[in-house]
Parts: C-alpha cells; structure tokens; sequence
C-alpha cells in the first residue's frame, strides 16, 4: 500500500517518488521550498516599494543609456526608464525607448558630455544647465549605475528657478556622500538623466 507524506506536509515541497511494486520498494526525493517562497514574497515586497516610491517622488527621476560613437565621444542618450514626476515636470510623454536627438534634435552639446563623462568614470556631478529647446533651465545630480560597461546614469533633477537668458553653463562636481542641498521644488528633469 503506498501512502503519501506529502499530502500531509504543510511544508511547501516538490517531491519526486520511484516505487518499484515487485520489490515493494521506493526511493523518494523531497525538496523543502520554504526558504524559496519567504525569498520570493520579500523580492515582490520590496519591488512593490521601490515601485511605490519611484511613483510618488516629486522631482523628475530617470536612467539613460549614454551612446558612443567609434571614437568613445558620447553623441546621443536613450531613456531606460522615468518617473511618473519627470513625464509631468518636462511634458515628454513616452520617453522610455527613445533617445534624446528624437526628442529634441537641437539639444546642446553639453548634456551628452557631462553624462557621458559620469558614465566613463563613475564621478558623480551635481550641476545646472539649460536645455534651450525644452525651454528650461535645470538643477540635476546624476550618477553611474550598473555596470560601468553598460554606460548607464541615473539623474534626479528639477527645474531651476533662475531665468533664461545669456548665462554661462555652471557646473559643480561632488563626492557621493558629500552633503547635497536640496531643492524640491519647480519641474523635474530627468532627461539630461545621468
């Protein structure tokens, strides 16, 4: 008579069972799956943060993929992923997907070699520029993520509450870990994202 101790078990297992009914034998295998479950619920838990907070953050979040040319100068900028602030603050709707010179043609020099310098080295840069054909000057700190291979920058950005007008491009680098002012208000923009 065969019995089964896995229709007993309250324990999540997979279970794999031989028997040999002329030699009134088996052999069986059992697998605990608890520790698998706990893991795979905690993962959908903290997903279900992240997914929280990167919707709820009220400056402009994105990450970018910094495209080379031959001669590793960075030329252009696909969007990965944004928030939901950052569509709002810069008014580019579906921006995940597309690169940067699809979205504005005439966007300046300087965006694509500050971020292409932070995915090079990996030197985060809290900096302030103007994005002409967007109309809009912006407060940015961006910084590498992933593997430095993958040539990725993630930026959190606002608009800046300064003018337009003849202004030089103003930079500052700073450490990770160096103490940030903060500004939470005006437009996020995450499209200069590193």
């Amino acid at each position: 008579m065969k019995r089964s101790i896995f229709a007993r078990s309250r324990i999540p297992v997979l279970g794999v069972t031989a028997f040999d009914e002329k030699r009134d034998q088996g052999v069986g295998v059992v697998l605990d799956l608890t520790e698998r479950k706990r893991a795979v619920a905690e993962l959908r838990e903290s997903e279900q943060n992240y997914r929280t907070l990167f919707e709820s953050i009220d400056e402009g979040f994105c990450t970018i993929e910094v495209l080379f040319d031959r001669n590793e100068k960075p030329v252009d900028y696909r969007f990965l992923q944004i928030s939901p602030s950052f569509e709002r603050q810069t008014g580019i709707k579906n921006a995940a997907g597309r690169r940067m010179r699809e979205i504005a043609p005439e966007h300046e020099e300087h965006w694509f070699e500050i971020y292409g310098r932070i995915a090079l080295t990996g030197e985060p840069m809290r900096f302030e520029n103007e994005a002409k054909q967007l109309g809009r000057w912006y407060d940015v700190y961006a910084f590498r993520i992933e593997d430095p291979k993958r040539r990725r920058v993630g930026s959190f950005s606002t608009t800046s509450p300064k003018a337009g007008g003849s202004r030089s491009t103003r930079y500052r680098t700073h450490r990770v870990g160096a103490r940030q002012p903060r500004r939470s208000h005006g437009t996020a923009h995450c499209l200069h994202n590193a």
